[in-house]
């Protein structure tokens, strides 16, 4: 039987941390948070590191940042910048060309983005990069991720699974882009729908959401309908 004085103790769920409890306790402490508790010590060292500290006295300063979807102040993702910096420099020491430089550091830049798993998702985010430059970087974040425990081997496997579905739909010419609409700007200016390119842009935006959405829906008919129902409304607001 086992001792019942060596159980951990139950934790309620009025006790549990939630995310909430650790915005308000940022709000409350701030960077004090990082730089007065003895538990954050081996966040001191990766701040250190990175060069944010030059010693471990200056944890006594408050920290002032801007946080944003790019940031050196997260410890451990602080070495982001730095390793582009050494990249660049030992990439052209070594010979390699401007290209190569670029896309090591578009890899190293990019390594923490989060790309979500669902197939939406998937055409949004190559909307805004060419899929073999999206594969490359799952591909580069699948090594990264098998490199480390056996823990991140779901994780890993999912980066596989994205550059399978990224195959799949080019290879079914599935639309993410405007150029792949089966209409363009000059269709909706000869049937005198609008006047500018703003506004066929903004037309096309809207067709390319739906057409994301339900591919089947990317045909000439469907689409020059769904702007004309598109315009109708927009005159009526």
């Amino acid at each position: 039987m086992k001792n019942p004085s060596r159980q951990p103790p139950a934790v309620s769920r009025a006790t549990r941390r939630t995310p909430s409890d650790a915005v308000k306790n940022l709000r409350k402490h701030g960077s004090r948070i990082l730089t007065k508790s003895i538990s954050m010590a081996p966040a001191w060292s990766l701040v250190k590191a990175a060069g944010v500290w030059k010693s471990f006295a200056e944890r006594k300063r408050p920290i002032v940042t801007v946080v944003n979807s790019f940031t050196t102040q997260i410890p451990g993702h602080a070495h982001l910048r730095t390793l582009e910096d050494v990249a660049v420099r030992e990439l052209k020491r070594l010979g390699f060309s401007e290209d190569q430089t670029q896309e090591m550091c578009f890899l190293i830049r990019n390594q923490s983005l989060e790309i979500a798993s669902d197939r939406r998702s998937l055409k949004l985010k190559l909307r805004e990069m060419p899929p073999e430059r999206l594969k490359l970087l799952l591909q580069f974040k699948y090594a990264d991720l098998r490199a480390k425990s056996p823990e991140f081997e779901g994780a890993a496997m999912l980066c596989k699974r994205q550059v399978d579905a990224i195959n799949e739909i080019v290879a079914m010419k599935e639309c993410y882009t405007l150029q792949q609409l089966a209409v363009n700007r000059y269709d909706l200016m000869q049937k005198g729908m609008v006047k500018s390119d703003e506004q066929a842009r903004a037309i096309l935006e809207k067709l390319l959401d739906m057409v994301i959405d339900a591919p089947a829906f990317n045909t000439r008919p469907r689409l020059m309908n769904a702007a004309e129902k598109l315009l109708g409304n927009t005159k009526q607001i």
